[in-house]
C-alpha cells in the first residue's frame, strides 16, 4: 500500500506547497527559500 504523500515530505516542502496554493503563479527563488527557512542553498534546491 502506498504511503500518503504528506508522510514523505518535510516541513519546508509542505510549507512551500501551502504558500504556492495560496499564491498561484508565485516564483520561489533558491535564495529566498534558503533565507526564509534557515537552510543552505543546496538544500533549498533539493
Amino acid at each position: 500500500m502506498a504511503e500518503k504523500l504528506g508522510t514523505k515530505l518535510n516541513f519546508v516542502q509542505k510549507d512551500l506547497i501551502k504558500k504556492s496554493t495560496k499564491e498561484p503563479g508565485r516564483v520561489f527563488t533558491v535564495k529566498e527559500v534558503a533565507n526564509s527557512y534557515g537552510i543552505s542553498e543546496n538544500t533549498a534546491r533539493a
